[in-house]
């Protein structure tokens, strides 16, 4: 007796639907994990941007440092000559002194002000570089789910098939009988 469903149950074969089913899984996985290395190299070039502006920004800062130290140093030593000379020459000298030295320390001033934002702008830069490493963080717990999710799909479809494939070989069995 023969009921006509034998002809495509093989046991090395599957049907079309199952493997273009299987097919589309495969092809959304692999997708998926394209998708998620792209984002991933993304992240990496934005995170080695930010690592170089930060260098650059460290080295302007250091240089800034090293200028204000030497024009320290420079003005330390034109003022103790300033002063020698003011203390040998007339006391008529020692208003234009004064005005140079007030002068000076408004410069001086201003620099550190420029110091100081370098400073805070070296902060900002470290804070949004932890806030986009927790949303990476967060990011990476949410496809790691996701994979897991996909694996008990997966193992549920191998499930059914497999008790589809017993189902019809006792139909075979009861159509040979």
């Amino acid at each position: 007796m023969n009921c006509g469903f034998v002809s495509w149950v093989d046991e090395e074969e599957w049907p079309d639907t199952m493997k273009n089913s299987l097919d589309r899984l495969w092809h959304m996985y692999f997708e998926a994990n394209r998708l998620r290395i792209e984002d991933r190299i993304d992240n990496a070039k934005l995170v080695q941007q930010l690592s170089d502006e930060k260098t650059k920004i460290e080295k302007k800062h250091h240089t800034l440092l090293d200028d204000v130290c030497k024009f320290m140093e420079q003005t330390e030593k034109k003022v103790v000559k300033e002063n020698y000379k003011i203390i040998q020459s007339s006391e008529e000298d020692v208003g234009l002194v004064v005005k140079e030295r007030h002068e000076l320390k408004v410069e001086l001033e201003a620099l550190k002000k420029e110091v100081t934002m370098l400073k805070h702008v070296q902060k900002s830069q470290a804070d949004i570089m932890k806030v986009k490493q927790g949303k990476w963080d967060e990011e990476k717990v949410a496809l790691k789910a996701e994979k897991n999710k996909l694996e008990h799909v997966l193992y549920d479809l191998f499930n059914f098939t497999d008790g589809l494939k017993k189902k019809v070989k006792k139909i075979k069995e009861l159509c040979d009988e």
